[in-house]
């Protein structure tokens, strides 16, 4: 197993980052795909994640949700399993899309904060989240997972 602080992890990590926030973009280009589908993205995601040297051996348990921002994709969530133990479970959420104006209203969306109760109803602590954070959890919450598509 590798250690949750371990160099190595660090790098799966970052890769996994990496090309879920790059899934919208069409290759070799690397431009904003107009209007991807959520199975244009899944493919993305897995063709880029298994052709790394790390952060490979994953499949999709859900998703990837995608929250629209006009013709591009503002938000990308997905829910990965496999890895090297073969049962690890990775949540990405896809960061900055720069032409994304939902993107950067939610980025820049910072108060009031609003308690993550609102969002994790059973959240055992008193923490608070910015309202655009808020609302781009609550944007990816709504979405149905796309496996199949």
């Amino acid at each position: 197993m590798t250690s949750l602080d371990s160099l190595q992890q660090r790098q799966i990590n970052l890769t996994h980052a990496y090309v879920v926030n790059n899934a919208a973009l069409s290759s070799p280009d690397w431009k904003n795909m107009k209007n991807p589908s959520p199975s244009q993205v899944k493919d993305n995601i897995l063709t880029r994640l298994n052709g790394s040297k790390v952060g490979g051996g994953y499949g999709v348990a859900w998703g990837p949700a995608l929250v629209p921002d006009g013709e591009h994709v503002a938000h990308i969530t997905v829910v990965l399993i496999g890895g090297q133990n073969e049962n690890d479970i990775v949540v990405v959420t896809s960061g900055t899309l720069a032409d994304s104006i939902k993107d950067q209203i939610d980025d820049l969306d910072i108060s009031p904060m609003v308690p993550l109760q609102n969002i994790i109803k059973n959240c055992p602590v008193p923490a608070h989240v910015a309202q655009g954070t808020a609302d781009g959890v609550n944007a990816i919450l709504g979405q149905e997972s796309k496996i199949g598509d």
